[in-house]
């Protein structure tokens, strides 16, 4: 079995296909998280995981002060450059466990996508430390939600066959939950508002391969078995027309810091 850091190490080794195929986040959920927390325009986020800026972007486009981790040597170098115009944005080479915030602080803690990879009661803790007093945690997933279509059902005994562990939908859904609940659970944030945003997004064959390959367990197949199965998702793509019809469900778990923290 591929180790944690070999399975992140995937992102960082597949910078463009990550960039032009990882959905983006409906602007809905960015409207809400400003609303939700009240953020001044002269506010102050922190971003875990910020890969290729795919949520940094429209917070930047906003005004907002950015500091941006991650750690993805060749990730962190893409963004910085993706970013280099926004000026209040500065993406940091360099893990959430690793980073020290000295005595900053943050008006928003916010993760896409990334929050997973940390230890949770590591990561909830030391997040809440870097809170302003009222400040607010976003933890964001990409949920696929395409078990309903023909596409799914055809790709479906491939997946069988070459990852018959893969339960990576269900893993993330079962990361929602365990945050949902931890946070509840504990006293240093206020109860989880949880809200969810349901939409569709079209692939053509080459951006679903693409897509494909920036996830690290498919990655992390053996070379041989690797080649086997993308050659066969794509014959079903042949059959299906050249599309890939993916529907997606974002979820957003909002907390605050309690007042007690």
């Amino acid at each position: 079995m591929p180790t944690k850091n070999e399975l992140i190490q995937v992102f960082d080794d597949n910078v463009i296909n990550y960039s032009k195929y990882r959905p983006k986040y409906p602007r809905e959920l960015v409207d809400d998280i400003i609303q939700l927390s009240k953020i001044q325009s002269n506010g102050k986020i922190l971003e875990i995981g910020c890969g290729t800026g795919k949520i940094t972007f429209p917070f930047a486009k906003q005004g907002y002060k950015i500091t941006g981790l991650e750690k993805g040597s060749s990730l962190a170098e893409f963004t910085i450059m993706s970013l280099k115009n926004f000026l209040k944005v500065d993406i940091k080479n360099i893990s959430f466990e690793d980073w020290e915030p000295e005595s900053e602080r943050y008006d928003i803690v916010l993760s896409a996508q990334a929050f997973h990879w940390i230890e949770p009661d590591y990561g909830l803790v030391k997040a809440n430390q870097i809170l302003y007093k009222n400040g607010s945690l976003c933890l964001i997933w990409n949920l696929d939600r395409s078990n309903t279509t023909q596409f799914w059902k055809l790709t479906n005994p491939i997946y069988e066959k070459y990852l018959p562990s893969n339960k990576s939908n269900k893993s993330l859904d079962n990361f929602v939950r365990i945050y949902e609940k931890k946070i509840n659970a504990m006293d240093i944030f206020e109860m989880v508002q949880l809200k969810s945003y349901k939409w569709e997004k079209k692939y053509q064959k080459e951006e679903y391969l693409g897509l494909l390959k920036t996830f690290s367990d498919h990655m992390t197949l053996e070379e041989s078995k690797r080649v086997e199965f993308f050659s066969e998702i794509e014959k079903i793509i042949d059959l299906t027309g050249n599309i890939v019809k993916r529907k997606y469900e974002t979820v957003l778990l909002f907390s605050r810091k309690s007042k007690l923290s």
